[in-house]
C-alpha cells in the first residue's frame, strides 16, 4: 500500500513540475506578445498625433482645398494602425494555463486583450469607413471629411493611450 501511494505521490509531483513549466514558458510567451505590441502602438501614435494635429490646422486654412491636395499628397500616409498580436493570450485560453493564475490577473488579462480587440475593430472599421468614401474636392467636403478623421484620431489616440495603460500595468502584474 505504501509503495502504491509513493507512487501516486511521485506522478503528482512529476505533474506539478511539469505544468508548473509550462505556465513558466506561457507566462513569458505573455509577456513577450504584450513588449512587442507595446512597440507597435508606439511606432504609430505619434503619426496619429501629427495627422490630428495637421488636420486641425488645415481647418483654419484660407485655401483648404489647396493645402488638403498638398497635405494628402505629402504628409498624409493612410491610417497606419499598430498591428497588435493576441496568439500567446489565445494558447493560454486553448490550453487552459490561463487559469494558472490568480484570478484577479485572469481578469486583468481578459480585461487588457478585450481593450485590445476594441482598439482592432475600430481601426478596422475606420478604415472602410475613409475607404468607402469618395475623395472630398470642394471646400465643405474637404471640411467634413477632416472633422471625421480627426474625431477618429482623437479616438484611435485615446484608445491607444489606454491600451499602452493596461498592458503596461499587466506587465507589472506579469513579473
Amino acid at each position: 500500500m505504501i509503495g502504491v501511494y509513493l507512487g501516486f505521490a511521485l506522478n503528482n509531483f512529476g505533474e506539478e513540475r511539469k505544468t508548473r513549466k509550462q505556465f513558466n514558458v506561457y507566462r513569458e510567451m505573455l509577456r513577450t506578445e504584450i513588449k512587442d505590441n507595446i512597440k507597435q502602438i508606439d511606432t504609430v501614435q505619434q503619426y496619429h498625433i501629427d495627422m490630428r494635429d495637421g488636420m486641425q490646422n488645415l481647418m483654419y486654412s484660407e485655401n483648404i482645398v489647396k493645402d488638403f491636395s498638398y497635405f494628402t499628397r505629402r504628409t498624409f500616409k493612410g491610417v497606419r494602425p499598430a498591428f497588435v498580436n493576441r496568439s500567446a493570450y489565445e494558447t493560454g485560453i486553448q490550453t487552459g494555463m490561463i487559469q494558472e493564475f490568480k484570478l484577479e490577473t485572469v481578469q486583468q488579462i481578459n480585461k487588457t486583450f478585450t481593450m485590445q480587440k476594441v482598439y482592432t475593430n475600430f481601426t478596422e472599421n475606420m478604415i472602410q469607413t475613409i475607404s468607402s468614401k469618395k475623395f472630398p474636392e470642394t471646400e465643405d467636403e474637404i471640411r467634413g471629411s477632416l472633422r471625421l478623421m480627426i474625431m477618429n484620431l482623437n479616438d484611435i489616440q485615446s484608445i491607444e493611450s489606454q491600451l499602452v495603460l493596461y498592458y503596461s500595468e499587466l506587465l507589472e502584474t506579469l513579473e
